[in-house]
């Protein structure tokens, strides 16, 4: 589960549009967004079966090689918009 987690992550990076994802524990699959909890506190929603992440550089300013996702919030909270 690690190992998906990274690539979710890696592939994110590499999305301008991608701001934030959520990771799917129970099928290991990722969820990309092109916003984040703060920009849309409306569409966050209690949810025991994903992990959410967000950049923790706005996009254009991520030096490629950065880490630059932060896990935020644990099991049991999700970005509820469509994934892109």
């Amino acid at each position: 589960m690690a190992e998906l987690g990274h690539k979710c992550v890696s592939a994110c990076q590499k999305d301008d549009c991608c701001q934030s994802l959520n990771f799917v524990i129970s099928v290991d699959m990722c969820e990309f967004r092109d916003r984040t909890k703060e920009a849309r506190p409306e569409d966050f929603i209690p949810d025991p079966d994903r992990y959410y992440f967000r950049r923790a550089i706005n996009r254009g300013n991520q030096a490629p090689d950065r880490a630059s996702f932060v896990g935020l919030l644990g099991p049991g909270e999700t970005d509820s918009a469509a994934p892109l």
